[in-house]
């Protein structure tokens, strides 16, 4: 038995982009100042 996957990323019947789209990702540090920064309580 055999499946056909998507050569790029391995998914099957799954449909993806594999071009980014939008912003600059996100870096580490800005994710969790940005979580930081929602959680404060006032």
């Amino acid at each position: 038995m055999s499946t056909v996957a998507c050569p790029h990323c391995g998914f099957a019947d799954v449909p993806v982009e594999h071009q980014p789209e939008g912003d600059e990702p996100e870096s580490w540090r800005d994710a969790f100042n940005r979580f930081y920064e929602e959680s404060v309580v006032e």
